[in-house]
C-alpha cells in the first residue's frame, strides 16, 4: 500500500505569492520551534487549501440556494401571464 506524503500535499497549496510570503514565515517558525521548515510549510499550505475549499463549498451553495429559488421546470406559469 502506497505511503501518504503530507508534506507534498500540503505544500500544494503554496503557489506563487503565497509560497513567497510563506516562505520567510515558515522559516522563522522553523527556527523557534526546531521543526524542519518544509513541515511548517506543508501547515501553511493545508491552511490555503483548507480556506479555499470553504470558499468553494460556500460557492456552490449559493449558486445551488439560487437555483433553488427560480422557476423549476415543469411548474405551471405564474397567475396572470
Amino acid at each position: 500500500m502506497a505511503k501518504w506524503n503530507f508534506a507534498a500535499m500540503g505544500q500544494a497549496g503554496l503557489t506563487g505569492r503565497a509560497r513567497t510570503a510563506a516562505q520567510p514565515v515558515a522559516r522563522l517558525i522553523a527556527r523557534r520551534t526546531g521543526r524542519p521548515e518544509a513541515d511548517i510549510l506543508a501547515l501553511i499550505g493545508a491552511g490555503f487549501l483548507a480556506i479555499a475549499l470553504i470558499h468553494f463549498l460556500r460557492n456552490v451553495d449559493a449558486v445551488t440556494a439560487a437555483g433553488r429559488t427560480g422557476p423549476q421546470a415543469g411548474e405551471a406559469p405564474p397567475a396572470g401571464a
